[in-house]
């Protein structure tokens, strides 16, 4: 994970399987979230921390249990599913862009490198990271936004450990503590 990032921003192990224990996967949630929470809650946050004007709302609570926004290398105004978006990425080949994710249960946040690219006439998706300059821009606004907000940075390995006794409707019995805390899936880990 983030070299830069301070290492009293990421959450304390034993602070994430308490919040996880406290939020069992016996209710569901997307109806509060999607009738009473503003999506939009993050984004001037995330705007001033990141320094641009474009933050991509990908936020929608079905299977959810964060605020979900994706922040675009350069700052162009690109949206998933625009045409936009998609001339921008056939253009010159590739996107980079970090997903960030904000628990609705517990002050905690994910962040993910993703890698938007033109091949053979289609347009993939992969994790990757970028240049340095690009990870060292987003670990500084990432360390700002949690630092403004008072949110702790789950690390890898704690997003990967199941968690026993539970049953989620879409991963099914012993999810991920990032499915308990962050999105109900198949996937145990973001990518």
């Amino acid at each position: 994970m983030a070299t830069q990032l301070e290492n009293s921003r990421y959450a304390p192990p034993e602070r994430v399987n308490k919040s996880v224990a406290e939020f069992t996967g016996r209710y569901s949630l997307s109806y509060l979230l999607g009738k009473y929470v503003d999506k939009n809650f993050w984004l001037s946050d995330l705007r001033r921390c990141f320094s641009v004007a474009n933050v991509d709302n990908l936020t929608d609570f079905n299977y959810s249990r964060c605020f979900n926004y994706a922040i675009n290398e350069g700052d162009p105004e690109l949206y998933v599913g625009g045409q936009d978006f998609n001339e921008y990425v056939v253009e010159r080949g590739m996107l980079d862009r970090v997903h960030v994710m904000v628990s609705t249960l517990a002050p905690f946040v994910v962040y993910k490198y993703v890698r938007y690219e033109h091949r053979n006439g289609q347009i993939i998706l992969r994790s990757g990271a970028g240049s340095e300059e690009w990870k060292n821009k987003v670990e500084t606004a990432i360390s700002d936004f949690c630092n403004v907000n008072n949110l702790l940075v789950v690390s890898d390995d704690e997003l990967r450990k199941t968690v026993d006794g539970i049953s989620l409707e879409l991963h099914g019995p012993n999810p991920t503590v990032f499915n308990v805390l962050f999105e109900d899936g198949s996937s145990g880990f973001p990518y």
